[in-house]
Formats: C-alpha cells, structure tokens, sequence
C-alpha cells in the first residue's frame, strides 16, 4: 500500500477536518470494545468521550454500551456531538428516549480469537474539529476516490497544500488529484504547520 504525506497550513486544517464524514479506515480487533478501540486513538480519552460524545452509531444503530465488541471483518462507527430536536433525543446516548430505536443493542462480547478487522470511523461536527487534526496527523486509510473526490469538491484547499509525499517521490499539490487511483488505497497523513510570515 503506497503512503501519502500532505502538508497543508494549519489554518487550512478545520477544512481538511471534514473528510472525516467519509470515514478513515484504521485496524482494531475482533473481541476488542468500542471504548477500547477509540481510547486507543490520539487525544480520545474517557473523560472525553462521556462529556462530548453525545451519540455513537455502529452500522447504522446507535449504542450506548462502549463495552459493546466488534465481531468483524468490517464495521462503520461514528460518533457525533450533541444532535439538534427530536431525533437528538433519540439517538443521544442513555436518553430516555432511547426505547424508540428500532434496533436491539444485545449482541454482547465475543469470545472469538483477536482477528485482525478494519474499522471505518467517521466523526461530525466538534468532534471532527476537536479530535480530527490529530487523527489525521496519526493517519489511516482512505481510497483514492474519496482523496480526489474530497479535493474536487474543495478545490480552494489544494492551494493550502504546502506538500506531497507518497511513499520517496515528491507530487504537487495541483497534480494530487490526477496522481490519486480512485481504487488504490493510500495510507494517509496529512500534517498541519504553520506557514512562516514575510
């Protein structure tokens, strides 16, 4: 798998934040918890987590147990700040409006072997602003057609690209999005600093 380094202004990096809707793919474990996996992840501790995730989906189902295992190969978390009206409400972790959702949550711990699984994590509003520059400096997998779709629909941020590394060759940022393969997948960082005033 070819490695990509991006450099972009730090000024730049609340914008790049957002290609987290899309989800970063990163390693974890069967029989490893929810918690446990995004404890392990940059700056995501459990006072964090219980003071400003408001809501976490896995597959599509919200859940309030971060003791729940993942059971593999694949699965999509993601996890959210606070969520407006009724639909807040009933998604916000341990609300008593948590009876509504239509999805059971008892699929309890695994007993399985750790096997190798891949978990595409998407993070929205504050919590891709908090977290997610340092997710993406710590880096994951991302395809090339979400790279390349992202930047076509931001062109402004490809002036904010200070550099391209993939793997020892060097890439200009005005050619990144033909360089991309929309079906290779690129292990991904993208670095944040300051650009030195004249």
């Amino acid at each position: 798998m070819q490695h990509i380094n991006i450099m972009i202004d730090h000024a730049a990096m609340p914008r790049f934040t957002t290609l987290l809707q899309s989800g970063i793919r990163l390693k974890s474990f069967v029989g490893s918890s929810i918690g446990e996996f995004l404890t392990s992840l940059p700056e995501l501790d459990v006072k964090y987590l219980s003071e400003r995730v408001q809501t976490i989906f896995i597959d599509g189902s919200a859940v309030d147990d971060l003791e729940k295992c993942f059971t593999g190969p694949t699965h999509v978390l993601a996890l959210s700040a606070a969520m407006p009206g009724l639909a807040g409400a009933i998604f916000r972790r341990n609300s008593l409006y948590a009876a509504l959702r239509s999805v059971a949550e008892d699929q309890g711990k695994s007993s399985e072997e750790e096997t190798e699984i891949e978990i595409r994590l998407k993070l929205f509003n504050m919590i891709a602003l908090e977290k997610g520059p340092a997710l993406l400096q710590q880096g994951g997998i991302f395809s090339g057609k979400i790279l390349a779709g992202f930047l076509q629909h931001n062109e402004i941020l490809v002036d904010q690209i200070l550099s391209v590394e993939a793997d020892d060759s060097t890439v200009a940022a005005t050619n990144l999005m033909d360089f991309l393969q929309d079906q290779e997948n690129y292990h991904t960082t993208i670095i944040h600093q300051d650009t030195p005033k004249p």
